[in-house]
């Protein structure tokens, strides 16, 4: 049986950090696809099929706290990892929204490699 290679969403307002994170995933076996924010990321999301998203907190363009309520409210499994240079929300208040792993920024990128392997392997 062939494995379906898996599809992340990443949407975050730095370009730098799409890149790098684009880069660093894909690198790792995996499709990825950006947004620059979270009215962005939830048109993209509602218009595909991702088995994971990683998004930002602040943004400009749509913040990753009502993002993450968006998706939750049309699907309840997906993980959602936030990366977040910024603790005005705990990472108890995002777990509390359903986050399935909180990362500041700097990253580091083999914990949310495992992280991220970890909430795919199932």
């Amino acid at each position: 049986m062939l494995n379906k290679i898996k599809k992340i969403l990443i949407v975050d307002d730095e370009p730098d950090i799409l890149d790098y994170l684009s880069f660093m995933i894909g690198q790792d076996g995996y499709q990825t696809e950006t947004a620059s924010g979270g009215i962005e990321g939830f048109n993209k999301f509602e218009s595909n099929a991702f088995d994971l998203v990683i998004t930002d907190i602040r943004m400009p363009e749509g913040d990753g706290i009502t993002l993450i309520k968006e998706i939750r409210a049309i699907n309840k499994s997906i993980p959602i990892f936030c990366v977040s240079g910024y603790s005005e929300i705990s990472s108890t208040e995002l777990l509390d929204l359903g986050v399935n792993a909180v990362f500041g920024k700097p990253f580091n990128r083999e914990k949310i490699l495992k992280k991220l392997h970890d909430s795919l392997s199932n």
